[in-house]
């Protein structure tokens, strides 16, 4: 047997496809922000989109196999996937598997599937079954289990009990494979109600309910742990990062669309520390095709990737793109021109694609199209592209504002949900020295300016400093250097503090005309992928920013939150 697999440039890969798909319209942008010192037409690729830059990390376009392959022989079939649901008014626990087989014509496939779930004593249940095609199809076996399970909660909100189950298929011939896992009994959400039946025009709520309960979801944005896939899998980094989140009294974490759909243990991890993940797909800030071959290939990637990880019980919700609905309504990227072509494109993809792959796979689930966006609800009624994608009267707001005084907590919104805001600072000293000279040491220098990606990042730091700090630049100074780098991490931490802390207190709070019944807050973002300066609360070795520092403070499950008011009133 002899298998060849040839590999070629990324970057030569997307503009092939690019110039293929120009001959009929360009698929927008072309390019990143000239800013980002990246690569062009990453959304032609099902690559990692940020490998091509982004404002926050270089360009690392990788090439070649990044998982382990393996090669499987068999006989009868192959027990290929399993998914799981639970339904608590039956007390019903059901397996629907994915039974692979060696024919493609229907025939007999014989064999016992046995079921074992980890509760007090266990439990077992067989059958044997035939007639089944390839390469789909399996026996679904439910599992009666009791009103006594102890159920699974987010962190600082109850245990994280996880059962051990098994799935194992015994063919004729003997041949035997297995899937173990850990599962934890959980019922996710997401609540659109009217903020006042009475008075519609009011908006409605939104927010994750797990298991009942109600509560304040506080975290912050995950980037892949590593520019390079390879290595943003490393369990050790993975689970000191998550471990910090936890720390923090983070109960959620946003798996942001431009990274990865991340490794088993990323997953296994949040759900043994009660991290809730909003899980992106990963789509974002681009239009994409909308081609027969590229809606196929994504159907097949999202299937895959939903059956995977819709057994996790800290998945908690489904987004289709990141900021896509808002770039193509905001005309980010000169849409406008052929507005109806792109429209339909993203309807393809997100409504007609994406949305019935997920819910055929997980129905327990919310799926939203977009994030930001107003909420499913009014989505849906608005026929999927909103026109105000910031609305603060319906799901959730990407918010950022650098012409502010970030420690007025007067100058924030009032949202539903806050799903991104953040503020950059530099990283510690002691991180740049590992990547730096001396003479690097100023922030004119062509280190410090390669480094920022944000577009004029540097100036907006120190503007931001200077409204609250007095401290004047002296780019001959080492020791002003350093100074300018803990001022911008102690502008970062009272910035996010600020606004965190006012989103928490929106909790109680419903104006009149509706603004207010905050329920999320989640700041961008919590790693790094490299040493520069960025919005990250962890820095990319790990060390803990001021504002990390800060986070385990303002979410805090108690918390006293002094403010001024804007009639000038400390509350």
């Amino acid at each position: 047997m002899f298998f060849e697999l040839n590999f070629y440039s990324p970057v030569w890969a997307a503009r092939v496809r690019y110039e293929e798909q120009a001959k009929d319209y360009p698929i927008l942008p072309t390019c990143v922000d000239p800013s980002y010192r990246g690569e062009c037409h990453v959304n032609h690729l099902r690559k990692m989109q940020s490998s091509f830059a982004w404002d926050w990390g270089p360009a690392f376009p990788s090439v070649g196999l990044w998982k382990s392959v393996e090669i499987i022989a068999y006989d009868v079939a192959y027990l290929r996937d399993v998914v799981l649901t639970y339904n608590s008014d039956q007390e019903l626990l059901h397996w629907d598997t994915l039974l692979e087989t060696g024919s493609t014509a229907v025939g007999t496939v014989e064999g016992v599937l046995t079921v074992a779930f980890g509760f007090n004593t266990t439990r077992t249940v067989s059958t044997t079954y035939n007639n089944h095609p390839r390469p789909v199809g399996g026996p679904n076996v439910s599992l009666k289990i009791g009103g006594d399970i102890e159920w699974w909660f987010p962190n600082g909100l109850g245990n994280q009990k996880l059962y051990n189950l098994s799935v194992v298929f015994t063919g004729a011939g003997r041949e035997r494979n297995e899937i173990t896992f850990f599962y934890g009994f959980h019922n996710h959400e997401v609540v659109e109600d009217p903020v006042d039946p009475d008075n519609p025009s009011l908006g409605r709520t939104f927010y994750i309910r797990t298991n009942g309960l109600d509560f304040f979801q506080k975290g912050a944005n995950w980037i892949p742990s590593h520019i390079l896939p390879e290595r943003a899998s490393n369990a050790t980094t993975v689970r000191r990062l998550l471990e910090a989140a936890r720390d923090a009294n983070m109960n959620i974490l946003r798996v942001w669309g431009g990274g990865l759909y991340e490794s088993e243990d990323f997953y296994e991890i949040a759900d043994q520390l009660g991290i809730l993940i909003w899980q992106d797909l990963m789509f974002a800030c681009s239009m994409y095709p909308s081609d027969e071959h590229f809606l196929s290939s994504v159907n097949t990637e999202v299937e895959q990737q939903v059956r995977r990880l819709q057994r996790h019980p800290s998945v908690a919700i489904w987004a289709g793109n990141n900021e896509n609905e808002a770039a193509l309504s905001q005309n980010w990227y000169g849409t406008s021109d052929r507005l109806q072509t792109y429209q339909r494109d993203y309807l393809s993809l997100y409504v007609d694609t994406l949305w019935p792959a997920v819910r055929a796979t997980d129905p327990t689930r919310t799926y939203i199209f977009s994030s930001p966006s107003n909420g499913v609800l009014e989505t849906i009624s608005e026929g999927y592209i909103s026109g105000n994608t910031g609305n603060v009267l319906y799901g959730d707001v990407h918010y950022y504002n650098y012409d502010i005084d970030g420690w007025d907590s007067n100058q924030y919104l009032t949202v539903r949900y806050s799903s991104e805001y953040g503020i950059q600072s530099f990283p510690s000293m002691l991180s740049l020295e590992e990547v730096s000279e001396s003479s690097d040491w100023s922030l004119g220098s062509n280190f410090s300016v390669h480094r920022q990606h944000h577009p004029l990042g540097n100036e907006q730091i120190l503007q931001q400093i200077q409204r609250n700090i007095p401290f004047t630049l002296d780019s001959s100074s080492r020791d002003n250097f350093e100074t300018f780098i803990f001022l911008s991490q102690i502008n970062q931490a009272m910035s996010i503090k600020t606004e965190s802390e006012h989103y928490r207190r929106g909790r109680g709070v419903l104006t009149s005309d509706g603004q207010g019944r905050t329920m999320g807050a989640m700041y961008w973002q919590l790693n790094d992928v490299w040493q520069a300066p960025s919005w990250a609360s962890i820095e990319f070795d790990g060390r803990w920013k001021m504002l990390h520092y800060y986070a385990k403070n303002f979410f805090a499950p108690f918390l006293i939150s002094p403010y001024i008011s804007p009639d000038g009133n400390l509350e």
